[in-house]
């Protein structure tokens, strides 16, 4: 199993109520950025982009295995309007 943290801001490394590093998503090897969007939420895959290494700042394409510890933030075409 792979330790994955997701944060929604990564200057902060927070997510959207300011709380520092506050989810671990536990994925199993082999499991991409696209694995990843769809244990936070299903829908997330329809728009998803990208994710953003956060350590490297580095840009990850979907298909993108991902590792143990790895620090990312999605990237979505969809947007949550206020």
């Amino acid at each position: 199993m792979n330790s994955i943290y997701p944060v929604a801001n990564p200057e902060k490394l927070s997510d959207k109520k300011g709380r520092v590093l506050p989810d671990l998503i536990l994925l199993k090897d082999g499991s991409t950025v696209e694995d990843l969007a769809r244990e936070i939420h299903s829908d997330l895959t329809k728009g998803l982009l990208y994710a953003k290494d956060v350590r490297y700042g580095v840009r990850l394409p979907t298909g993108y295995q991902l590792r143990d510890r790895d620090v990312v933030s999605l990237i979505s075409a969809m947007t949550k309007k206020s």
